[in-house]
Protein backbone atom coordinates (compact mmCIF):
# COMPACT_ATOMS: atom_id res chain seq x y z
CA UNK A 1 0.00 0.00 0.00
CA UNK A 2 2.70 2.25 0.70
CA UNK A 3 4.79 1.48 -2.48
CA UNK A 4 1.61 2.59 -4.13
CA UNK A 5 1.00 5.46 -2.77
CA UNK A 6 4.41 6.66 -3.53
CA UNK A 7 4.16 5.74 -7.10
CA UNK A 8 0.26 7.39 -7.22
CA UNK A 9 1.59 10.73 -5.41
CA UNK A 10 5.28 11.01 -8.22
CA UNK A 11 2.55 10.33 -11.52
CA UNK A 12 0.53 13.34 -9.71
CA UNK A 13 3.15 15.32 -9.39
CA UNK A 14 4.06 14.97 -13.08
CA UNK A 15 0.84 15.61 -13.80
CA UNK A 16 -0.15 18.71 -11.94
CA UNK A 17 3.11 20.48 -13.77
CA UNK A 18 0.96 20.21 -16.48
CA UNK A 19 -1.51 22.70 -15.57
CA UNK A 20 -0.54 26.35 -15.73
CA UNK A 21 -1.04 28.60 -12.59
CA UNK A 22 -4.29 30.52 -12.18
CA UNK A 23 -6.57 32.40 -9.39
CA UNK A 24 -9.34 30.45 -7.18
CA UNK A 25 -9.98 28.01 -5.40
CA UNK A 26 -11.73 24.48 -5.28
CA UNK A 27 -14.74 22.69 -3.94
CA UNK A 28 -14.42 19.03 -3.99
CA UNK A 29 -17.54 17.06 -3.46
CA UNK A 30 -15.78 13.10 -3.96
CA UNK A 31 -15.84 9.60 -2.18
CA UNK A 32 -14.05 9.56 1.12
CA UNK A 33 -12.01 6.40 0.35
CA UNK A 34 -8.27 5.29 0.84
CA UNK A 35 -6.99 6.40 -2.62
CA UNK A 36 -8.61 10.09 -1.94
CA UNK A 37 -5.67 11.96 -0.23
CA UNK A 38 -3.41 11.68 -2.58
CA UNK A 39 -5.81 12.72 -5.40
CA UNK A 40 -6.81 15.68 -3.28
CA UNK A 41 -3.34 16.69 -2.73
CA UNK A 42 -2.65 16.96 -6.10
CA UNK A 43 -5.65 18.50 -6.82
CA UNK A 44 -4.78 21.16 -4.31
CA UNK A 45 -1.40 22.26 -6.23
CA UNK A 46 -3.48 23.49 -9.18
CA UNK A 47 -6.08 25.58 -7.34
CA UNK A 48 -6.38 25.63 -3.33
CA UNK A 49 -9.41 23.49 -1.69
CA UNK A 50 -11.60 25.31 0.09
CA UNK A 51 -13.80 22.49 1.49
CA UNK A 52 -14.58 18.59 0.83
CA UNK A 53 -17.80 17.48 0.76
CA UNK A 54 -18.01 13.57 1.76
CA UNK A 55 -20.32 11.62 -0.38
CA UNK A 56 -22.29 9.57 2.76
CA UNK A 57 -22.64 6.17 1.21
CA UNK A 58 -18.64 5.76 0.70
CA UNK A 59 -16.92 6.96 3.61
CA UNK A 60 -14.00 4.90 4.85
CA UNK A 61 -13.77 6.53 8.04
CA UNK A 62 -9.64 5.95 8.43
CA UNK A 63 -9.16 7.84 5.05
CA UNK A 64 -11.73 10.46 6.57
CA UNK A 65 -9.71 11.41 9.42
CA UNK A 66 -6.75 12.03 7.17
CA UNK A 67 -8.43 14.43 4.73
CA UNK A 68 -9.93 15.91 8.15
CA UNK A 69 -6.32 17.46 9.15
CA UNK A 70 -5.78 18.99 6.12
CA UNK A 71 -9.11 20.11 4.53
CA UNK A 72 -12.26 21.45 6.15
CA UNK A 73 -14.93 18.83 5.28
CA UNK A 74 -18.82 18.57 5.73
CA UNK A 75 -20.45 15.29 6.08
CA UNK A 76 -23.89 16.03 4.48
CA UNK A 77 -26.91 13.20 4.06
CA UNK A 78 -27.85 12.20 0.84
CA UNK A 79 -31.45 14.27 1.77
CA UNK A 80 -29.05 17.21 2.12
CA UNK A 81 -27.33 16.94 -0.74
CA UNK A 82 -30.75 16.75 -3.01
CA UNK A 83 -31.41 20.00 -0.95
CA UNK A 84 -30.69 23.34 -3.41
CA UNK A 85 -30.58 25.18 -0.11
CA UNK A 86 -27.91 23.19 1.97
CA UNK A 87 -25.87 23.21 -1.47
CA UNK A 88 -26.10 26.78 -1.80
CA UNK A 89 -25.51 27.77 2.27
CA UNK A 90 -22.28 25.43 2.15
CA UNK A 91 -20.91 27.56 -0.44
CA UNK A 92 -21.76 30.79 0.70
CA UNK A 93 -19.32 30.15 4.46
CA UNK A 94 -16.02 29.69 1.41
CA UNK A 95 -17.13 31.68 -1.49
CA UNK A 96 -15.96 35.42 -1.38
CA UNK A 97 -14.66 37.17 -4.00
CA UNK A 98 -11.96 34.79 -5.57
CA UNK A 99 -12.97 32.79 -8.96
CA UNK A 100 -14.03 29.12 -7.96
CA UNK A 101 -14.55 25.98 -9.64
CA UNK A 102 -16.37 22.96 -8.46
CA UNK A 103 -14.96 19.45 -8.85
CA UNK A 104 -17.84 16.88 -8.31
CA UNK A 105 -19.21 13.27 -8.52
CA UNK A 106 -22.63 12.44 -9.35
CA UNK A 107 -24.13 16.16 -10.53
CA UNK A 108 -25.52 16.97 -7.11
CA UNK A 109 -24.68 20.59 -8.22
CA UNK A 110 -26.60 20.93 -11.59
CA UNK A 111 -29.83 21.94 -9.90
CA UNK A 112 -27.63 24.77 -8.51
CA UNK A 113 -25.34 26.49 -11.34
CA UNK A 114 -27.92 28.66 -12.39
CA UNK A 115 -28.16 29.81 -8.94
CA UNK A 116 -24.50 30.30 -8.74
CA UNK A 117 -23.86 32.12 -12.23
CA UNK A 118 -26.49 34.37 -11.23
CA UNK A 119 -24.45 35.19 -8.07
CA UNK A 120 -21.40 34.48 -8.69
CA UNK A 121 -21.13 35.67 -12.26
CA UNK A 122 -17.49 35.05 -13.66
CA UNK A 123 -16.11 34.21 -10.22
CA UNK A 124 -17.94 30.87 -10.83
CA UNK A 125 -15.47 28.89 -13.77
CA UNK A 126 -17.72 25.89 -13.74
CA UNK A 127 -17.43 22.20 -13.21
CA UNK A 128 -15.53 19.12 -13.50
CA UNK A 129 -17.73 16.36 -13.43
CA UNK A 130 -16.72 12.54 -13.10
CA UNK A 131 -19.76 10.71 -13.65
CA UNK A 132 -22.17 9.63 -16.53
CA UNK A 133 -25.23 9.98 -14.34
CA UNK A 134 -24.02 13.25 -13.25
CA UNK A 135 -23.25 14.50 -16.53
CA UNK A 136 -26.56 13.53 -17.64
CA UNK A 137 -28.16 16.07 -14.90
CA UNK A 138 -25.91 18.41 -16.86
CA UNK A 139 -26.65 18.24 -20.03
CA UNK A 140 -30.39 18.73 -18.66
CA UNK A 141 -30.08 22.01 -18.01
CA UNK A 142 -31.44 24.39 -21.28
CA UNK A 143 -29.89 26.70 -22.17
CA UNK A 144 -26.24 25.57 -20.33
CA UNK A 145 -25.20 28.57 -17.73
CA UNK A 146 -21.60 27.61 -17.69
CA UNK A 147 -19.25 25.50 -18.74
CA UNK A 148 -19.11 21.74 -17.53
CA UNK A 149 -15.83 19.51 -18.45
CA UNK A 150 -16.69 15.80 -18.35
CA UNK A 151 -14.60 13.06 -17.62
CA UNK A 152 -17.75 10.28 -17.90
CA UNK A 153 -17.43 9.71 -21.69
CA UNK A 154 -13.75 9.51 -21.89
CA UNK A 155 -11.60 6.38 -23.19
CA UNK A 156 -9.15 6.69 -20.14
CA UNK A 157 -12.36 5.31 -18.43
CA UNK A 158 -13.05 2.69 -19.63
CA UNK A 159 -10.46 0.78 -17.51
CA UNK A 160 -12.29 1.50 -14.58
CA UNK A 161 -15.56 0.73 -15.85
CA UNK A 162 -14.70 -2.66 -16.74
CA UNK A 163 -13.45 -3.35 -13.33
CA UNK A 164 -17.28 -2.13 -11.71
CA UNK A 165 -18.78 -5.38 -12.53
CA UNK A 166 -16.45 -8.19 -10.81
CA UNK A 167 -16.62 -5.45 -7.63
CA UNK A 168 -20.09 -5.05 -8.16
CA UNK A 169 -19.89 -9.10 -7.95
CA UNK A 170 -17.52 -9.44 -5.30
CA UNK A 171 -19.92 -7.16 -2.68
CA UNK A 172 -22.54 -8.70 -3.24
CA UNK A 173 -21.43 -12.54 -3.07
CA UNK A 174 -19.69 -11.23 0.25
CA UNK A 175 -22.74 -10.32 1.45
CA UNK A 176 -24.80 -13.09 0.48
CA UNK A 177 -22.16 -15.23 1.70
CA UNK A 178 -21.87 -14.20 5.26
CA UNK A 179 -25.72 -14.48 5.75
CA UNK A 180 -24.84 -18.41 3.92
CA UNK A 181 -26.73 -17.64 0.77
CA UNK A 182 -24.11 -18.74 -2.30
CA UNK A 183 -24.31 -16.88 -5.43
CA UNK A 184 -24.73 -20.07 -7.21
CA UNK A 185 -27.51 -22.03 -9.38
CA UNK A 186 -29.98 -18.82 -9.56
CA UNK A 187 -30.56 -16.48 -12.56
CA UNK A 188 -29.73 -13.60 -12.76
CA UNK A 189 -30.62 -10.22 -14.67
CA UNK A 190 -28.91 -6.99 -15.76
CA UNK A 191 -30.88 -3.90 -16.35
CA UNK A 192 -28.94 -1.37 -18.46
CA UNK A 193 -26.04 -2.81 -20.98
CA UNK A 194 -23.82 0.56 -20.97
CA UNK A 195 -20.62 0.24 -19.92
CA UNK A 196 -21.38 -0.77 -16.33
CA UNK A 197 -23.99 -2.77 -17.31
CA UNK A 198 -21.41 -5.19 -19.95
CA UNK A 199 -19.00 -5.21 -16.99
CA UNK A 200 -21.60 -6.82 -14.53
CA UNK A 201 -22.61 -9.06 -17.10
CA UNK A 202 -19.43 -10.33 -18.06
CA UNK A 203 -18.43 -10.95 -14.33
CA UNK A 204 -21.80 -12.75 -13.51
CA UNK A 205 -20.52 -15.09 -16.94
CA UNK A 206 -17.52 -15.73 -15.22
CA UNK A 207 -19.27 -17.06 -12.36
CA UNK A 208 -21.26 -19.47 -14.20
CA UNK A 209 -24.68 -17.67 -13.21
CA UNK A 210 -27.34 -17.69 -15.97
CA UNK A 211 -27.46 -14.27 -17.32
CA UNK A 212 -29.87 -12.44 -18.81
CA UNK A 213 -30.06 -8.46 -19.89
CA UNK A 214 -32.82 -5.75 -20.62
CA UNK A 215 -32.13 -2.30 -22.00
CA UNK A 216 -34.71 0.16 -23.01
CA UNK A 217 -32.10 0.65 -26.18
CA UNK A 218 -32.74 -2.08 -28.77
CA UNK A 219 -29.59 -1.38 -30.25
CA UNK A 220 -27.85 -2.50 -26.65
CA UNK A 221 -30.25 -5.36 -26.91
CA UNK A 222 -28.94 -6.86 -30.06
CA UNK A 223 -25.35 -5.94 -28.84
CA UNK A 224 -26.20 -7.92 -25.61
CA UNK A 225 -27.20 -10.96 -27.85
CA UNK A 226 -24.16 -10.85 -30.02
CA UNK A 227 -21.97 -11.12 -26.77
CA UNK A 228 -24.11 -14.74 -26.28
CA UNK A 229 -26.95 -13.12 -23.86
CA UNK A 230 -30.27 -14.00 -23.36
CA UNK A 231 -32.63 -10.83 -23.90
CA UNK A 232 -36.29 -11.88 -23.06
CA UNK A 233 -38.92 -9.59 -23.00
CA UNK A 234 -39.04 -6.58 -20.11
CA UNK A 235 -41.53 -8.10 -18.01
CA UNK A 236 -40.74 -11.40 -18.94
CA UNK A 237 -37.10 -11.25 -17.42
CA UNK A 238 -38.48 -9.32 -14.32
CA UNK A 239 -40.69 -12.29 -13.17
CA UNK A 240 -37.98 -14.95 -14.11
CA UNK A 241 -35.03 -13.17 -12.47
CA UNK A 242 -33.67 -14.38 -9.14
CA UNK A 243 -31.34 -11.28 -8.69
CA UNK A 244 -31.32 -8.09 -10.00
CA UNK A 245 -28.49 -5.67 -11.00
CA UNK A 246 -29.47 -2.00 -11.42
CA UNK A 247 -27.04 -0.79 -14.03
CA UNK A 248 -29.16 2.21 -15.69
CA UNK A 249 -28.18 5.07 -13.67
CA UNK A 250 -31.49 5.90 -14.06
CA UNK A 251 -35.04 4.33 -12.39
CA UNK A 252 -34.15 1.20 -13.58
CA UNK A 253 -37.31 -1.12 -11.08
CA UNK A 254 -40.59 1.50 -10.52
CA UNK A 255 -43.24 1.04 -8.33
CA UNK A 256 -45.53 -0.94 -11.00
CA UNK A 257 -42.45 -3.30 -11.43
CA UNK A 258 -42.18 -4.37 -7.81
CA UNK A 259 -45.46 -6.93 -7.56
CA UNK A 260 -43.93 -8.41 -10.58
CA UNK A 261 -41.03 -9.90 -9.14
CA UNK A 262 -40.44 -13.38 -8.59
CA UNK A 263 -40.64 -14.05 -3.91
CA UNK A 264 -37.34 -13.48 -3.16
CA UNK A 265 -36.16 -11.33 -5.41
CA UNK A 266 -32.57 -9.36 -4.69
CA UNK A 267 -32.21 -6.18 -5.86
CA UNK A 268 -28.36 -4.75 -6.08
CA UNK A 269 -27.35 -1.31 -7.18
CA UNK A 270 -24.36 -0.84 -9.29
CA UNK A 271 -25.11 2.29 -10.14
CA UNK A 272 -25.10 5.77 -8.20
CA UNK A 273 -26.97 7.42 -5.14
CA UNK A 274 -30.35 5.98 -4.54
CA UNK A 275 -31.75 6.27 -8.14
CA UNK A 276 -31.75 2.54 -9.18
CA UNK A 277 -35.08 1.51 -7.53
CA UNK A 278 -38.06 2.78 -6.72
CA UNK A 279 -36.87 2.49 -3.22
CA UNK A 280 -39.71 5.42 -1.59
CA UNK A 281 -42.46 2.65 -2.93
CA UNK A 282 -40.68 -0.20 -1.58
CA UNK A 283 -40.41 1.49 2.32
CA UNK A 284 -43.99 3.14 2.12
CA UNK A 285 -45.66 -0.31 1.21
CA UNK A 286 -43.72 -3.06 2.39
CA UNK A 287 -42.67 -3.98 6.19
CA UNK A 288 -38.93 -3.71 6.12
CA UNK A 289 -36.76 -6.28 8.45
CA UNK A 290 -32.86 -5.83 8.81
CA UNK A 291 -31.62 -9.14 8.17
CA UNK A 292 -27.73 -7.98 8.25
CA UNK A 293 -25.86 -4.85 8.26
CA UNK A 294 -26.25 -4.63 4.21
CA UNK A 295 -29.11 -6.87 3.42
CA UNK A 296 -32.55 -6.10 4.19
CA UNK A 297 -35.79 -7.59 3.77
CA UNK A 298 -39.25 -6.35 2.47
CA UNK A 299 -42.41 -8.02 2.87
CA UNK A 300 -46.11 -7.18 1.54
CA UNK A 301 -48.72 -9.69 0.95
CA UNK A 302 -46.57 -12.72 0.89
CA UNK A 303 -43.93 -11.18 -1.58
CA UNK A 304 -40.51 -10.62 -0.56
CA UNK A 305 -37.84 -8.83 -1.64
CA UNK A 306 -34.06 -8.65 -0.76
CA UNK A 307 -32.12 -5.47 -0.81
CA UNK A 308 -28.44 -4.88 -0.58
CA UNK A 309 -26.37 -2.32 0.85
CA UNK A 310 -29.43 -0.29 1.43
CA UNK A 311 -30.30 0.19 -2.22
CA UNK A 312 -26.48 2.54 -2.57
CA UNK A 313 -23.89 1.08 -4.88
CA UNK A 314 -23.21 -2.44 -3.50
CA UNK A 315 -19.55 -2.10 -4.25
CA UNK A 316 -18.96 0.82 -2.28
CA UNK A 317 -19.40 -2.10 0.84
CA UNK A 318 -16.53 -2.74 0.16
CA UNK A 319 -14.58 0.69 -1.17
CA UNK A 320 -15.19 -0.19 -4.61
CA UNK A 321 -12.69 -0.35 -7.38
CA UNK A 322 -9.52 0.09 -6.13
CA UNK A 323 -5.83 -0.13 -7.53
CA UNK A 324 -3.96 1.89 -9.40
CA UNK A 325 -6.21 2.22 -12.67
CA UNK A 326 -8.31 5.07 -10.55
CA UNK A 327 -5.25 7.47 -10.81
CA UNK A 328 -5.16 7.33 -14.57
CA UNK A 329 -9.46 9.14 -14.58
CA UNK A 330 -8.55 11.08 -11.77
CA UNK A 331 -5.26 12.27 -14.02
CA UNK A 332 -8.00 13.66 -16.37
CA UNK A 333 -9.25 15.15 -13.71
CA UNK A 334 -6.86 17.18 -12.79
CA UNK A 335 -6.20 18.04 -16.43
CA UNK A 336 -9.93 18.78 -16.75
CA UNK A 337 -8.93 21.89 -14.66
CA UNK A 338 -7.05 23.56 -17.36
CA UNK A 339 -9.82 22.37 -19.82
CA UNK A 340 -12.34 24.80 -17.38
CA UNK A 341 -9.83 27.52 -17.81
CA UNK A 342 -9.82 27.37 -22.12
CA UNK A 343 -13.42 27.43 -21.93
CA UNK A 344 -14.16 29.85 -18.86
CA UNK A 345 -16.23 32.05 -20.59
CA UNK A 346 -18.02 29.48 -22.97
CA UNK A 347 -21.10 27.28 -21.79
CA UNK A 348 -22.11 23.70 -22.25
CA UNK A 349 -20.55 19.94 -21.94
CA UNK A 350 -16.91 19.93 -22.92
CA UNK A 351 -13.68 17.03 -22.79
CA UNK A 352 -10.45 17.13 -22.34
CA UNK A 353 -8.59 16.51 -26.05
CA UNK A 354 -7.75 12.76 -27.00
CA UNK A 355 -4.42 13.72 -27.49
CA UNK A 356 -4.10 14.87 -24.21
CA UNK A 357 -5.63 11.69 -22.83
CA UNK A 358 -3.56 9.62 -24.49
CA UNK A 359 -0.27 11.68 -23.17
CA UNK A 360 -2.20 10.91 -19.46
CA UNK A 361 -1.96 7.07 -20.36
CA UNK A 362 2.05 7.48 -21.05
CA UNK A 363 3.08 8.79 -18.32
CA UNK A 364 0.72 6.03 -16.36
CA UNK A 365 2.41 3.33 -18.37
CA UNK A 366 5.59 4.64 -17.13
CA UNK A 367 5.18 4.47 -13.42
CA UNK A 368 2.32 1.59 -13.13
CA UNK A 369 3.61 -0.64 -15.35
CA UNK A 370 6.46 -2.04 -13.73
CA UNK A 371 4.48 -2.51 -10.40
Amino acid sequence: MLLLRSIREAYFEEITRMIPEYGGHLIVLTHALPDRPEFLSALGKVLPISMVIAVPYSIDNQSLEVIKKKYHVVQPSLHQLSSKTYLQNALSKVVHNEPFAIVEIGGYFAPVVVHLREKYEELFLGVVEDTEAGCRRYESISPPVCPVVSVARSTLKQPEDALVGPSCLFSTEKILRETGFPLSAITALVLGYGKIGRSVARALVSRNLPTIIYDHDPTKRILALAEGFAIPARKEALKNADIIFGATGNMSLSSKDLPILKNGTILVSCSSKEQEFDLVTLKANYKRHQVAPNLDRFENEGQVILLLAHGQPVNFVDNAVIGPVLALVQSEIIVALRRLQEVRCQKGIFEVAEETRRELARVWIKYFSRR
